[in-house]
């Protein structure tokens, strides 16, 4: 069987172009998804997300192969990561905002002891010689803090959740 000079005019010659095309962009994602990950990973250092960002890069660029390089990868890889980035950022913000609020409306003694334990890396009796009590008074306010930690926590939650 003959294929026309025209693609549109042959269905046959359409169908082979489209597998030509596909084949040598898989080829293409092969020959560079190492390049793009290993980019994606060190500008968000997470496994995950750069495979997650990777794909969706080549696939931003999908539509103008094969007039497409590995910079244009690159460069959708970028900006896909950049938004990742400052929606991660903005997560970790309200966390942190979060988590300062909740350990604020503990009491003092709770705090103190959270911060030594948590902040500093200090076991039990460093904190005791600190604090000027036993190992034993600091291992309850500790239990005690996580405990009311974990309530005013479960609170929160509950209020956010609730219809305005």
């Amino acid at each position: 069987m003959l294929l026309t000079s025209n693609p549109k005019e042959d269905p046959l010659a359409t169908e082979l172009s489209a597998q030509v095309i596909g084949t040598s962009f898989e080829q293409f994602v092969k020959l560079h998804e190492t390049a793009v990950f290993t980019f994606c990973y060190r500008m968000l250092g997470s496994t995950r997300t750069a495979e997650d960002m990777a794909e969706t890069a080549f696939l931003d660029v999908c539509p103008r192969f094969p007039a497409v390089s590995l910079v244009d990868v690159l460069v959708a890889a970028r900006g896909r990561c950049r938004i990742q980035l400052r929606f991660v950022e903005y997560l970790r913000e309200t966390a942190v905002t979060d988590i300062q609020l909740l350990f604020n409306k503990l009491p003092v003694p709770e705090r103190e002891v959270m911060a030594l334990r948590y902040g500093c890396k200090l076991n039990f009796t460093e904190i005791a010689a600190i604090l000027n009590t036993s190992g034993e008074v600091v291992r309850n306010t500790l239990r005690q803090g996580r405990w009311r930690a974990a309530n005013l926590g479960q609170a929160s939650l509950a209020n956010k959740n609730q219809p305005i």
